[in-house]
């Protein structure tokens, strides 16, 4: 699973799954991630000539997949994707915001260090609240 905004954290992924997964660093060429209007998350969607940094989760259960697919909001759609990582190719899934979403999109760049010095421990905790009671994806 290529991942590319708060689950490339590991406070985030220790909240929803309990462990962190094996990770690697991966790109996700002609596609841009932008930051979500009234949000701290992003989203990744199609554009030529532009690319998201993010990494590859590797070994996720079936279980854990369902539980961060349903963490994840009707915005978006699992999707095939093709990453660059160490220097070769690999299929993964991504979710990516589905066309009706894309009105909540801005034409801004998410800035991941600004979530992690401003959002991260905010948004983990209320991870492990949507965790711990199931319910409302803590983007929402």
């Amino acid at each position: 699973m290529f991942v590319y905004g708060t689950l490339m954290f590991d406070e985030v992924l220790l909240a929803l799954l309990g462990r962190v997964p094996a990770a690697r660093r991966a790109l996700l060429v002609d596609h841009a991630r932008l930051a979500v209007r009234g949000a701290v998350y992003p989203g990744v969607v199609p554009r030529a000539g532009t690319a998201v940094e993010g990494l590859l989760l590797d070994g996720l259960t079936a279980s854990e997949l369902q539980r961060l697919d349903d963490y994840e909001s009707s915005m978006y759609e699992r999707q095939p994707v093709e990453v660059e990582c160490d220097g070769s190719r690999a299929c993964a899934q991504a979710w990516i915001v589905a066309p009706p979403g894309r009105v909540r999109l801005l034409d801004v760049v998410w800035d991941v260090e600004c979530f992690a010095r401003e959002h991260l421990a905010d948004y983990a905790a209320r991870c492990r609240h949507y965790a711990a009671r199931g319910g409302i994806s803590p983007g929402a």
